[in-house]
């Protein structure tokens, strides 16, 4: 009888004991883990984490002049100088005010040459460059890629990304993961500090790393900026645009074309759009008959029109329109959409970020119908929207294929979905009454425009489309890229999850075993 009373404490203890054991056992290995990661603190355990931080990387960074000899002798363009500043331990680039600079990394010769091991494209996703310079030169960057599986450098091997705002240190990185030409061996690269330069900088570069997610690179980019003194980085700056401290329901940059809301709009509107700048346009007027702008459209690939925003604020005829307040642009129109292909899209430039681009377009559809609809382009996902809105190019359709007409009865910007939807019902009761403009309508008419600038601000052309919603115009090419011519995660690893969870598993089966010997004893 003694030895069967003895029994339930002994099992206890044993797995007691035992999960001890284990526990120990595992929270060794974590910190083993955390001890071989190069340096980068590995964040808190997190179950449910979309990407696990991990320790397998390549970092290029400068210890010398002489560390990765060779890297930089491909071509240049802008790039007037490049020298080593042993205090920072960076390479110095002397960067002109110019369109373009760009400067040749040659991972390829240096993995050939043995200088460095070969960098797997199909295991490293992210490259990640650690920085400090004059951001107000710009913000918006592109690296375009080769590798031995895909040579010669092609609009489809390029990748652009967004600078921080910060003139501190800060890191960057260029997500190559949804790219399908990123596979094999990398290759020699081209590296477009900045896709326009504003003026003269020191562009300071102190690494190139390859990692094998974001996640894994913002944890290393972190402890890089931290050891430095940086708490913060690798983050989208600040808005620049100046407006109201908060979007209300009321339209910004309203041009309404209708005559009962005075002749004074209409000659806002016929300023609005730029009768030069179009394609497969055959003409466009302010019509005051419909009071609207009509557009005849003949059949073709792309027809657009642009529209002058940054025209029109410049010369003060209308107010800043700020990006970070008005994320939806709201278009009143009616269109026979049956010989069109039913979507577009729509460039846009600012004050930040000129110059078209595919980084800087929004795609939209309309309505299969006839009678009046209100398109709304939501700008909320756009990277660069960014400072005031410029001047924005007016893809109507990807395709035509017979003569259409588009009457346009406004154009306006607003803070969100719900502001842009309840003004166009307040403008589809108004308009269905007729009559005068009526005081309880939330919009006054525009105050009469100064004199509009004849001559436009340069501007980079917009790539034509190539009747599937892309922009097929690209920048020259030969075997390089012509001289013409994303990143925060935040999540947490979830590498040891499952140590963790088998631990807390092996833990309640322990307490429910005490539990139950326990209750037994009582019984007796």
């Amino acid at each position: 009888m003694k030895s069967r009373k003895k029994m339930p404490c002994l099992i206890a203890a044993a797995l007691i004991t035992a999960l001890m054991m284990f526990m120990n056992t595992g929270l060794t290995g974590i910190a083993a883990l955390a001890e071989n990661a190069g340096g980068v603190e590995l964040p808190d355990v997190t179950i449910g984490s979309e990407e696990a931080v991990s320790d397998d990387y390549k970092v290029l960074t400068f210890d010398d002049e002489d560390t990765y000899i060779g890297l930089f002798d491909g071509r240049v363009t802008d790039v007037t100088d490049i020298s080593f500043d042993a205090e920072k331990k960076c390479f110095v680039l002397a960067v002109s005010e110019s369109t373009d600079p760009f400067v040749e990394l040659l991972f390829g010769v240096l993995s050939e040459g043995g200088i460095i091991e070969p960098v797997s494209a199909d295991k490293y996703k992210v490259i990640q460059f650690g920085v400090r310079f004059d951001t107000s030169a710009g913000r918006e960057g592109q690296f375009y890629f080769q590798t031995k599986s895909n040579p010669d450098y092609q609009e489809a091997q390029n990748l652009s990304y967004l600078y921080g705002g910060s003139d501190k240190l800060q890191y960057v990185n260029v997500d190559a993961s949804g790219n399908p030409r990123w596979t094999g061996e990398v290759s020699d690269c081209r590296f477009d500090l900045l896709t326009t330069c504003k003026s003269d900088i020191d562009y300071e570069l102190y690494y190139v790393g390859f990692f094998e997610n974001t996640a894994s690179a913002d944890a290393y980019g972190k402890e890089w900026l931290k050891a430095n003194g940086v708490e913060e980085g690798g983050e989208t700056g600040p808005e620049t645009g100046e407006g109201p401290e908060a979007a209300g329901k009321d339209p910004a940059g309203l041009i309404l074309f209708d005559t009962r809301a005075g002749d004074v709009n209409i000659a806002l509107g016929e300023s609005l759009f730029d009768t030069d700048t179009v394609s497969q346009i055959d003409s466009s007027f302010a019509d005051k008959k419909s009071n609207s702008y009509k557009i005849n459209i003949v059949p073709g690939a792309d027809p657009f029109i642009e529209m002058m925003f940054g025209t029109l604020t410049e010369s003060k005829a209308i107010s800043p329109v700020p990006c970070s307040k008005y994320k939806i642009m709201q278009i009143a129109l009616k269109t026979n959409t049956a010989g069109t292909s039913g979507t577009g899209t729509l460039y846009f430039q600012t004050d930040v970020f000129n110059g078209y681009g595919e980084t800087k377009n929004v795609h939209y559809k309309y309505f299969a119908a006839e009678g009046l609809q209100f398109l709304n382009v939501d700008f909320s996902s756009a990277k660069l929207w960014e400072g005031n809105v410029a001047n924005c190019r007016f893809d109507m359709f990807e395709n035509v294929t017979a003569d259409t007409e588009m009457d346009i009865y406004y154009v306006a910007f607003f803070a969100n979905i719900d502001a842009a939807d309840e003004f166009a019902e307040k403008y589809t009761e108004w308009s269905e009454k007729g009559g005068s403009f009526p005081a309880e309508f939330p919009v006054k008419p525009t105050a009469a425009p100064t004199a509009v600038p004849t001559e436009k601000p340069d501007e980079t052309v917009a790539p034509a489309s190539d009747g599937n919603g892309n922009a097929s115009e690209a920048p020259a090419v030969t075997d390089k890229p012509g001289e013409g011519s994303d990143q925060k995660s935040g999540e947490k690893s979830k590498f040891p999850v499952v140590p963790v969870v088998i631990g807390a598993v092996v833990l309640i089966a322990a307490a429910a075993v005490i539990a139950a010997v326990i209750a037994k004893k009582k019984k007796r």
